[in-house]
């Protein structure tokens, strides 16, 4: 009953499987945390969200569980996905502020229900209007493209769980694909090649480090050698290896 004395703010908000963005207008993109929970099983509650519950990730005892409720592109956990976004528009727009146009990109081919569980979730703040958008719609405008053209533009988003390839023509999607191989299955290949070739152990976050600052699709000269922290599997220590770029690129 008090939200008409509270500022209101507009937000658009990318969710992703790997990354969650919130921009506001005005101000820019303000946030840009992981896609993760950590859940108390005792407590039923959500005790961290984005960086510092990806910081704990392999680290928690078992009343606690740290989970991505979003997978390949879809809502795995409606629960956990509304109360991370909750978390995120506070960790933006703090307790005094309430946000007025909410934009959210989504991916493309979500059903009814993940729609509809994601305006739930944002019209429990007190949200004056939600808007939904496709995820390669929102990448177009993004790239500066008209979408209201007749003329088709292809857009090719690789996100972290899934790769969108959509063809866009007046202000719509003709036709679209979702493919589950993205960013996450590329930081995975890294992290077996490095286990079947190098006898060498390093978590999701090295990982992705690697793939990176350190990865190409073709030989790019300014690219580093990037050392690696791990654990060496022949003698069970841990230690740092040198990393080539032809050697992340190979894998």
């Amino acid at each position: 009953m008090f939200s008409y004395f509270y500022p209101r703010i507009d937000l658009g908000i990318d969710l992703g499987t790997a990354n969650t963005l919130i921009f506001v207008k005005g101000k820019g993109v303000l946030l840009n945390q992981p896609s993760i929970v950590t859940f108390d099983h005792v407590q039923r509650d959500i005790i961290a969200v984005g960086a510092e519950s990806r910081a704990m990730m392999g680290k928690v005892h078992p009343e606690l569980s740290t989970v991505r409720p979003i997978r390949d592109g879809v809502i795995a956990d409606f629960d956990m996905t509304s109360g991370m976004l909750k978390r995120f528009i506070r960790m933006v727009v703090g307790p005094h502020k309430i946000p007025r146009n909410v934009v959210i990109s989504l991916p493309n081919g979500v059903t009814d229900v993940e729609k509809r569980a994601v305006c739930a979730a944002i019209a429990d703040m007190d949200a004056r209007k939600v808007f939904l958008l496709s995820q390669p719609i929102a990448a177009a405008i993004g790239a500066g493209l008209n979408v209201k053209d007749s003329a088709g533009h292809m857009i090719v988003d690789i996100g972290g769980g899934t790769t969108q390839v959509a063809v866009i023509s007046n202000s719509g999607i003709v036709v679209g694909e979702t493919i589950k191989v993205a960013g996450d299955e590329l930081t995975d290949c890294v992290i077996r090649y490095l286990k079947a070739q190098r006898r060498f152990l390093v978590g999701d976050r090295t990982g992705e480090e690697i793939k990176c600052r350190a990865g190409s699709v073709l030989p790019v000269p300014d690219i580093e050698n990037f050392l690696a922290r791990g654990r060496d599997l022949t003698i069970g220590k841990p230690r740092a290896i040198d990393l080539t770029p032809e050697e992340v690129r190979m894998a």
